[in-house]
Parts: structure tokens; C-alpha cells; sequence
């Protein structure tokens, strides 16, 4: 386990369960993160997610979008949610996922007692495979306790459960999955206040991090890849002059 401290930063390299041991239980205001979707269903590499008949450089048997970041099932959500379940204050977080996982932290959240909800990220249209619906929407899954309600904040947009924010593209486009610092910035600004603890047990490059920093919060990251880790410290270091 590697781990560095940068403005209000920790950064830990490691397996995410592993780690969790290590954060005090109760500690943490909110949890926003993006785990690995689960594109698999049973099915050969060569159909998963968006190729039967379109092979794509993302989709990529071989690639990290595939092979890294497709593989979180329902039993890995399950001991996952288990586990980070005792570090909350209450329980306040936002799971990115898609359509095969929505069930899964659903039924988790009835189980365990807590409150439920979805929000979609919307993006314009890139592929379209006219016998189905195209894949322009991802999915953010909320698991929240009483107590946890929205701030009640002067900009009303905030609150549509459609957030339509453009997908990182181009040089800044750092990770596979990477999502935009501008969605993470409004999850933490309705759902969290300056100086609380930030999670982001999936920290992949560091976007959620980079927000927490710009916005004056606390932040705790875990990256397994080395890869990854880097460019997300690299991130956060810079992030502190960018606002």
C-alpha cells in the first residue's frame, strides 16, 4: 500500500476492501465514486457492452475498459456496500453504474434500510446501432439515510435528475471511465458542505479529488492501478491552483 498526502488530500494505492479497513468507521460525510460497471451477463468477451458487430478501441476485449472496468458483479457490490457501509456518518453516497447494476444497489439500499434513488447523466449521441437503443445515458445510483437531505442551494438546475454535462474527450480524457469534474462538483455541492470528508473508494484519475479540492472539501482517494494513481496525484497537485 502506497499513500500520499497532498493539500487536504489522501491518496492510498491498494485494493479498495483492503484499504477500507483502515478508514475509522463513521468518518465519512459522502462517498461519490464510479466502481466498475459489469458489462459481462454471462456472455463471451466478443459481445460485451456495445460490440456484437462493432469493435471499438473502448470495448476492447483486451483493453482496460473490458478487462479492468467491466468486472463488478452483483456479489463484488454486495461485499463492497457491506463493507463501506460502517464508515459513514449516515449513509450518503453516489455509485455511478449502468442499467445491469441498478438493481443490485436498490436492493442492497430496501435491505438495509435505507432510501433509494437514480439519477442519469445524458451525452450526446455517438454511436447509434439502430436495433436498440443507443448507450447516450449513464446511471447514478443514490444510497442515502434520513438526515442527509440536499443543501438548499440558489440554483435550481441542481435538482433535475437529468444532468446533461459533455463526456471528457480528447487530451483530457486521462482514464477510460473518466467523468467530468463539473458533475462531481454538483453532487458535492448539494450533498456535502466545506471541510467534510470526501470518499472515492474508485478513484480512477482523480476527477472526484480534483472537485473536493476546488470546493474546499476533504478528500480521501483509493486507486488500485498504478497507472491511474499517478496521474490522479499529478492532478490533485495541480488542482489547488486552478480556481
Amino acid at each position: 500500500m502506497t499513500m500520499k498526502k497532498i493539500h487536504k488530500a489522501k491518496l492510498y494505492r491498494g485494493d479498495c476492501l483492503s484499504i477500507l479497513d483502515k478508514v475509522k468507521d463513521k468518518s465519512i460525510t459522502l462517498v461519490l465514486t464510479d466502481p466498475p460497471y459489469w458489462h459481462n451477463k454471462g456472455r463471451s468477451p466478443a459481445v460485451i457492452g456495445e460490440h456484437t458487430k462493432l469493435k471499438t478501441k473502448l470495448y476492447d476485449p483486451e483493453g482496460d475498459m473490458v478487462s479492468k472496468f467491466s468486472s463488478f458483479s452483483p456479489k463484488k457490490i454486495k461485499l463492497f456496500l457491506n463493507k463501506l457501509a460502517s464508515k459513514m456518518k449516515l449513509m450518503n453516497c453516489y455509485f455511478f453504474c449502468n442499467d445491469s447494476q441498478i438493481a443490485t444497489y436498490g436492493k442492497w439500499a430496501e435491505k438495509n434500510g435505507f432510501h433509494f434513488c437514480v439519477l442519469a447523466w445524458r451525452k450526446p449521441l455517438s454511436v447509434i446501432n439502430r436495433n436498440r437503443f443507443s448507450q447516450n445515458i449513464e446511471f447514478l445510483c443514490r444510497i442515502y439515510d434520513f438526515g442527509t437531505a440536499l443543501n438548499k442551494l440558489e440554483d435550481t438546475s441542481l435538482y433535475d435528475r437529468v444532468l446533461t454535462d459533455a463526456p471528457v474527450v480528447g487530451c483530457e480524457k486521462l482514464h477510460p471511465t473518466q467523468k467530468p469534474i463539473s458533475i462531481c462538483k454538483k453532487i458535492l455541492e448539494l450533498s456535502s458542505n466545506e471541510g467534510d470528508i470526501v470518499l472515492d473508494p474508485f478513484m480512477g484519475s482523480g476527477s472526484t479529488g480534483v472537485a473536493c479540492i476546488h470546493l474546499n472539501r476533504k478528500f480521501i482517494g483509493i486507486e488500485k492501478e498504478k497507472k491511474y494513481f499517478k496521474i490522479a496525484c499529478d492532478r490533485i497537485e495541480k488542482s489547488k491552483g486552478t480556481f
